[in-house]
């Protein structure tokens, strides 16, 4: 089960091997750290800021989630928060909301995959 987890998250373009190898091939460990990112505030935080237009705000929402994200082998989470995280800093409305409707979709996959482990 946890090895399919691993592999469908790899296959939807993430770099989860390089995860498992940076934390020594636990893989045991590696599932409880994407647990965790289920409880992280950051990406409801980024989400209640974009409903103000909070644009620093915003800017450190992203920049936090894109972090985690890398940490954890998600790039293409990371990759999207680091145009929301510049869209924000340009105070760029049309391109944050773009930015955070591929956020949001990249975000709500990753927990949907988790979830069902």
């Amino acid at each position: 089960m946890q090895q399919r987890l691993l592999n469908d998250l790899q296959d939807a373009g993430n770099s989860i091997e390089k995860f498992v190898i940076r934390m020594g091939g636990n893989e045991t460990f590696v599932l409880m750290m994407m647990k965790k990112f289920l409880n992280d505030p950051t990406f409801v935080k980024l989400q209640n800021s974009l409903k103000v237009f909070d644009y620093e705000e915003i800017e450190n929402s992203a920049h936090t989630l894109k972090g985690v994200a890398l940490n954890l082998g998600f790039d293409s989470l990371s990759e999207h928060c680091k145009e929301l995280q510049s869209a924000a800093k340009n105070k760029n409305q049309l391109l944050v909301r773009k930015c955070n409707k591929d956020v949001r979709c990249e975000y709500e996959k990753i927990v949907s995959m988790i979830q069902e482990e």
